[in-house]
């Protein structure tokens, strides 16, 4: 049973994990997106 418990426990961390890379990925990327587009309208 602790093997099995500590499976799901694992899983479910790594499910976190994965969640919150994706989340912090795509705030990165619209700021990226943002000050790329400003950068690119300034030297417009």
């Amino acid at each position: 049973m602790a093997r099995v418990s500590t499976i799901a426990a694992q899983k479910s961390t790594e499910q976190s994990i994965v969640k919150f890379y994706q989340i912090a990925v795509t705030l990165i990327t619209s700021l990226l997106n943002k000050n790329l587009s400003q950068l690119i309208l300034k030297n417009l």
